[in-house]
């Protein structure tokens, strides 16, 4: 019996923009981000938004939709908590678990379905599996020259410090405390910044990226607001392509995606049915095009400790219509590869787990 078999079908609307649970940053002026993007003026202001002259038409879509087919699996040394592509002169995979090991991996760029080389594996916190108190690895984000974590100890998710190591994971400049929990960081090398999310602001903000260590300190001290939401709106996702940036909302179950430039919201896509039980929307792929990968995990009862979890993998297409799913149990990390394979990582025991490509 699959998963859509127990869970039934899901509906998604692709709807225009909706400012209702908006309200514009104090700081969305900012000159920083403005001479890095070179925006234009809104020819419309609605609520504080600038509006889309063009809107997605509401449309609605159910399943069934295409089963991806899975074309090789590897080991992985820790749980791939994190998965992350990076394009150099070969095309390389991260696999982190939440304490730090990584597995670093060499994907082939012109066939999806030949099984990766691996690399190298190493700790950035060497030790912190057995501590008593480690360090727990709230997001993970690679670029050149840098791998940029955020972490708390596992008693203090209150704050965290990011970390910034180079590819083979050595550590370079201080440690950047910071008095709120950061969600997630993105690194986006196209507009020179590093997205993040503030659960504590309900914001989505942005550093200047780094791009040697002693930038480091300075950029990471100073950030600007994108958005900031009102209370009922809490982000807990983001992902970004060369021009958009979609941000997970978790209440209403929508990703909402926004031009970066601009700011003005262009798509947002609801889950609109679920039956014979729930799945939610946890996070986010986005492409060049804003076709989307979506990964909804089963939501269970407070205090449940099931042995696995079940998550649907859903692809939309850039007028939020489904056209692919992986149905899978126990997914953590998310990736697209370079022939626009879907990675998955996975959890097999309590502390080891498996990377799986889908095509």
């Amino acid at each position: 019996m699959s998963i859509s078999d127990i869970f039934g079908e899901l509906q998604w609307n692709s709807t225009p923009m909706s400012n209702r649970t908006l309200t514009r940053s104090s700081m969305s002026d900012s000159p920083t981000l403005n001479s890095i993007i070179n925006g234009h003026n809104p020819t419309e202001t609605i609520n504080g938004f600038q509006e889309e002259s063009t809107i997605v038409s509401q449309k609605t879509t159910s399943m069934p939709v295409v089963q991806r087919q899975k074309q090789w699996t590897i080991d992985a040394a820790g749980v791939p908590h994190f998965l992350c592509v990076l394009s150099k002169k070969n095309h390389l995979l991260f696999a982190c678990d939440k304490f730090g090991s990584i597995d670093l991996y060499q994907l082939d760029s012109n066939e999806p379905s030949t099984s990766p080389r691996h690399l190298r594996q190493f700790e950035l916190f060497p030790g912190n599996t057995t501590n008593p108190q480690p360090q727990i690895i709230e997001t993970f984000t690679v670029y050149t020259p840098f791998i940029v974590v955020a972490a708390h100890l596992n008693d203090q998710a209150d704050t965290s410090s990011i970390y910034f190591f180079d590819h083979r994971g050595l550590k370079q400049a201080d440690t950047c405390l910071q008095n709120f929990p950061v969600r997630q960081l993105s690194a986006d090398v196209s507009f020179k910044c590093l997205w993040g999310i503030d659960r504590h602001q309900h914001a989505v903000y942005y550093n200047q990226l780094p791009m040697n260590v002693q930038q480091i300190p300075t950029y990471i001290e100073h950030r600007e607001e994108f958005i900031k939401f009102n209370r009922s709106f809490e982000p807990i996702r983001i992902a970004q392509n060369q021009t958009s940036i979609a941000i997970v909302e978790r209440n209403s179950q929508c990703a909402h995606i926004f031009n970066k430039q601009t700011k003005k919201q262009i798509d947002e896509i609801e889950n609109l049915l679920r039956t014979k039980g729930i799945f939610r929307l946890w996070n986010v792929l986005l492409r060049d095009d804003n076709s989307m990968v979506l990964k909804l995990d089963e939501d269970l009862p407070p205090n449940s400790r099931p042995p696995s979890i079940n998550h649907l993998v859903l692809e939309l297409d850039p007028k939020g219509k489904p056209i692919s799913q992986i149905e899978r149990t126990s997914v953590y990390g998310l990736a697209i590869g370079p022939n626009q394979e879907i990675l998955l990582g996975c959890k097999r025991h309590q502390q080891n787990g498996l990377i799986e490509c889908y095509i």
